[in-house]
């Protein structure tokens, strides 16, 4: 994997480009999160949402969405032969 300068302009490109659009979110006494609206809107969610968990963190998706995004995920790692490395998941 090719390291980018913490420095370089490449750097804060990537950064911008992966966090620009980032929300800071509070849960509230009860672990309860409400999503801006302008999110809502972008994902297209209602009433019935699906998280995807995604390691360390986890994605919100409206259900028809995620189910292809899961879908070309698999269809894409099969495609390039990536597999989990072998022993035990960290």
């Amino acid at each position: 994997m090719q390291e980018i300068d913490l420095f370089s302009e490449a750097h804060d490109d990537l950064a911008a480009s992966l966090y620009a659009d980032a929300f800071p979110l509070e849960a509230d006494k009860e672990g309860r999160i409400l999503l801006p609206e302008s999110l809502v809107a972008h994902a297209g969610l209602s009433d019935s949402v699906v998280f995807m968990g995604m390691g360390r963190i986890f994605q919100i998706w409206e259900p028809a969405a995620a189910e292809r995004r899961r879908t070309e995920a698999r269809e894409r790692a099969r495609a390039r032969g990536l597999t989990l490395p072998p022993g035990p998941i960290a």
